[in-house]
């Protein structure tokens, strides 16, 4: 798929069901401030996201930019688009990238399978 349509346009309009609004499906932090003048950041993301070849995005950039609280934003607005919840799994406190899927697994409260099984059963 070329990258132009793999990516929507800044005026493209944010998905139907994309609004502000707060489930218990979303086991996140919940913002305490609205998110403001990142409509256009949030629109694009809630655009890959909600794609049915896309199963990660990753926010980079310099600390202090935001990227937390747009991605919070994001998962609070996109709640309804992922009926089997929508978690927050802090990442950045891992020193090893081999206990990335423990931490996945964890937040999601998956049973201890070893880790062999554990990348399949997450599936």
């Amino acid at each position: 798929m070329p990258i132009s349509s793999a990516v929507p346009s800044p005026s493209d309009p944010i998905p139907t069901r994309l609004a502000e609004r707060v489930s218990q499906s979303y086991l996140g932090p919940k913002p305490l401030t609205p998110l403001i003048g990142r409509e256009e950041e949030l629109r694009l993301i809630a655009g890959i996201l909600v794609r049915d070849d896309v199963r990660l995005l990753n926010l980079t950039g310099p600390g202090g930019i935001g990227k937390t609280r747009l991605t919070l934003g994001a998962a609070n607005a996109l709640i309804e688009d992922f009926p089997d919840g929508v978690y927050v799994i802090e990442l950045a406190s891992l020193a090893n990238p081999s206990l990335v899927i423990s931490a996945i697994a964890k937040a999601l409260a998956a049973p201890d399978l070893g880790i062999e099984s554990m990348p399949e059963a997450l599936k």
